[in-house]
């Protein structure tokens, strides 16, 4: 599914199940501003597809899941965590809360990010990190759908 297909779908789903997306209204889209401060900070690019997500929906409540923002006046503001600022110094960025001890992060590879999704498991003795088979919008389809 290309961003384009994807944008068109997730529209289509926003509106046949509105109480999915209760306040979305209130969720701020990330700006171009906001872009160039976040990889600013990160010394790296995030991929095409996240950048172009948060700047048509924003970050927030999605269905079954809750995306971080790169927007900084959003409740979900991803440097607004300091557990996040700890995950970005280790090459690392979140992109999804799990609410049950893990995160969802793309993984630094030189001056970009990869559009290939890492698994970051806090609620186990010693920290677990581990691939997940899914991009980005394969893995927003799975957590905010189940599908």
């Amino acid at each position: 599914m290309t961003s384009s297909e994807f944008f068109i779908y997730l529209e289509k789903k926003m509106n046949d199940y509105p109480n999915l997306f209760l306040f979305r209204e209130l969720e701020p889209k990330a700006t171009i501003k906001n872009e160039r401060e976040i990889e600013n900070y990160l010394r790296a690019k995030l991929p095409p597809v996240y950048v172009a997500f948060q700047k048509t929906f924003g970050g927030g409540s999605f269905g079954f899941t809750e995306l971080f923002s790169i927007a900084p006046d959003s409740e979900y503001y991803v440097l607004g965590i300091q557990n996040n600022i700890n995950i970005i110094n280790n090459g690392f960025f979140p992109i999804f809360d799990d609410q049950t001890g893990g995160i969802y992060c793309f993984k630094k590879a030189g001056s970009y990010f990869l559009d290939e999704i890492y698994y970051i498991d806090f609620s186990l003795s010693e920290i677990s990190i581990s691939l997940v088979k899914e991009n980005f919008i394969s893995l927003f389809n799975k957590l905010a759908f189940n599908l």
